[in-house]
This record gives C-alpha cells, sequence and structure tokens, in this order.
C-alpha cells in the first residue's frame, strides 16, 4: 500500500469490518482477461470469507474457469468538505471510510452440513431478529444453494480519517465535524480519536 499511515494490520478491526458490512465487491476474471465485479452478501467465519449463489451464472461459471478472486469491503464514513482543512482549494474535500481488500481463492462447497452452518451465520448476520427455520430443514434448498469459500492469501485493510494531516488541520477538521450535520460525524470522531 502507498498510503502505509492509512495501513490497519489488526485482526480484530479487520474482522469488524467483516461483521459491519452486510456486503462486498467480488472481482473475478472473464474469459477474456477483462474484470468482472458483483455485489455479494459476505459472512466472515473459519478464517475465510463465505458468500451463496444460485448454481448457473456468470459468478459460479468464472470461478470455475478462474478462482483466483478479490475482494473489497467498504464501510463509508463522513463526507469532509474542502474547507475542513483548506479555504479554497476543492481537491481537499475527501471521504473518510474503513475498508479491506482480500485476494484469495474460491473455492465451491459441497458439503451440506457446512453449507447449513455457513448459511445460519449469514442468516444471523443478515436477520439477527430471526423468524425463519433451521436451513437443516430444507436438505433440497441446500442442495440446490452454492456455497463459495473464499481462503484468503492476502488481506489489506485501509482506514482514512485523517492520519496523514498535520496537528493544524487535524484540529480544522476536527472543528468542522463537530458542528457537520452528517449523522456519520461522530463515527469519523471517534476513529480520528482512535487511529490519531
Amino acid at each position: 500500500m502507498r498510503r502505509v499511515e492509512f495501513l490497519v494490520t489488526d485482526p480484530a478491526l479487520i474482522g469488524a469490518v467483516f461483521e459491519e458490512a452486510e456486503s462486498g465487491c467480488l472481482g473475478l476474471i472473464d474469459e477474456t482477461g477483462a474484470p468482472y465485479q458483483t455485489q455479494v452478501n459476505l459472512v466472515w467465519a473459519q478464517g475465510a470469507l463465505w458468500f451463496h449463489s444460485g448454481p448457473l451464472g456468470t459468478k459460479i461459471k468464472l470461478i470455475k474457469a478462474c478462482p483466483k478472486v478479490h475482494v473489497s469491503v467498504v464501510l463509508a464514513s463522513s463526507f469532509v468538505p474542502s474547507y475542513a482543512t483548506d479555504p479554497q482549494k476543492p481537491c481537499s474535500a475527501t471521504q473518510f471510510f474503513r475498508s479491506v481488500h482480500v485476494k484469495g481463492e474460491a473455492q465451491l462447497v459441497e458439503d451440506l452440513g457446512l453449507k447449513a452452518q455457513i448459511l445460519g451465520l449469514l442468516m444471523q448476520k443478515l436477520q439477527p431478529e430471526g423468524g425463519y427455520q433451521p436451513l437443516e430443514q430444507y436438505p433440497s434448498a441446500l442442495q440446490s444453494v452454492v456455497l463459495v469459500q473464499i481462503i484468503p492469501q492476502e488481506i489489506t485493510g485501509k482506514f482514512k480519517f485523517g492520519q496523514n494531516l498535520t496537528a493544524q488541520k487535524r484540529q480544522d477538521l476536527i472543528k468542522t465535524l463537530q458542528e457537520s450535520a452528517d449523522p456519520r460525524a461522530q463515527e469519523a470522531l471517534a476513529w480520528i480519536n482512535r487511529l490519531a
């Protein structure tokens, strides 16, 4: 990563991004060598990322042809107006965020017990209030759905919250965020203090 001041390696902070994000962007390579991206609901468990899919379609076809994948998960935080750090330059405007990028290999999972377990975790994450029966009660559905495991080969966390700013510019930024109507400003302030 070029901007090392934004690099995050703490597994707990990286895991929290996976927990909070409902989805991520899955990057694949198509048959012509061109990039292909699609959004997938993700769950982090057992040191891997997992998502489900129908048995047919572009992403499953591409995974079978080339299992190397890239997943980006981004949690956007407060927008920072240019005047927060510079009274005139519009290029000072920015977005604060937490992101994790995973390079890995995708594998299709056949084991029905593992499918039920991981899809159960995904349901707990996306529908924590319940209101559904255990997946084991639907063996035909478990057989027809595809579960994909992404085994990470490289994980990079990038959290941008003004770590590159001088002390004075950081104070100007904090003042602007304290006065901001953006509901995410308080979260951004907490991250500025945490990463300072």
